[in-house]
């Protein structure tokens, strides 16, 4: 427990997995609007990059832990291994590039951890990136214009054209939007969550003049914003009936639950 190696990962993760958990336990709320997720997400993205470049703040805490913390890597304490070269293998003339324990350690293993967090965090921002740049005017319409709005909302009806008329959709976006700008004189608000504003459609009875409006935000809220790919299934069926239970009656499946 006295390796500096050790005391390093162990502030490094403390950090990461704090704030990972915060986020995540905010992801699983029923509640939650998806502009939010992204936003979170965005945010964790901006904090492990920012981690990423503190290297020497994040030593300087693991050597602070205690004064029985070696001051060197593990790598420093290790005898310099010198490969002997083949016959069949060219001379080289320049030597190999030889990294202090300090660097090493950087650029092999806290850079390596970094990068690869930072690519799964991009990787799951592409989904929620994608359902905010179809759905987020519904949010953010108080800081757009209306050109911007009424192109938005035709995309969003030729996406949905099932659900929603492109030819009504925009023109009720933008009466909606001067509803709400009537609801705030002072123009404090910037950003209107989507269920408040579902609120004010349902508690006005609104439904009949904004239909379109209304369908739109009951598709975006019913957005799932946890999209791991390795959440458990609860389904019981999934559990039991797998290739070799595929004949399994309601009774006997009823006593395994």
């Amino acid at each position: 427990m006295t390796s500096l190696d050790i005391a390093f990962m162990t502030v490094l993760w403390n950090r990461i997995l704090e704030r990972f958990d915060k986020t995540s336990v905010k992801l699983q709320e029923k509640s939650l609007d998806l502009s939010v997720a992204v936003k979170l997400l965005k945010s964790l993205r901006e904090y492990i990059g920012s981690i990423r470049n503190n290297f020497n703040d994040i030593e300087k805490v693991a050597l602070s832990l205690s004064k029985v913390i070696s001051k060197k890597y593990n790598t420093e304490k290790k005898r310099k291994i010198i490969r002997k070269l083949t016959p069949d293998e060219m001379i080289r003339n320049e030597e190999e590039t030889n990294f202090s324990g300090q660097e090493k350690f950087r650029v092999e293993t806290f850079i390596v951890i970094m990068d690869k967090l930072d690519i799964c965090l991009l990787k799951r921002l592409e989904q929620y990136n994608d359902l905010d740049r179809k759905f987020g005017f519904l949010v953010y319409f108080k800081s757009m214009t209306e050109k911007e709005i009424v192109d938005m909302a035709k995309y969003l009806g030729k996406i949905y054209p099932d659900d929603l008329d492109c030819d009504i959709f925009p023109e009720e976006m933008i009466h909606f939007t001067k509803l709400v700008d009537e609801q705030d004189e002072e123009g404090k608000i910037k950003m209107l969550p989507a269920l408040k504003c579902l609120q004010i459609i349902h508690d006005n009875k609104l439904n009949s003049v904004f239909p379109n409006v209304e369908v739109a935000y009951r598709l975006y809220l019913c957005l799932p914003v946890a999209n791991c790919s390795a959440e458990r299934a609860f389904s019981k069926l999934k559990r039991v009936k797998n290739e070799l239970r595929s004949t399994m009656k309601n009774p006997r499946l009823n006593t395994l639950s």
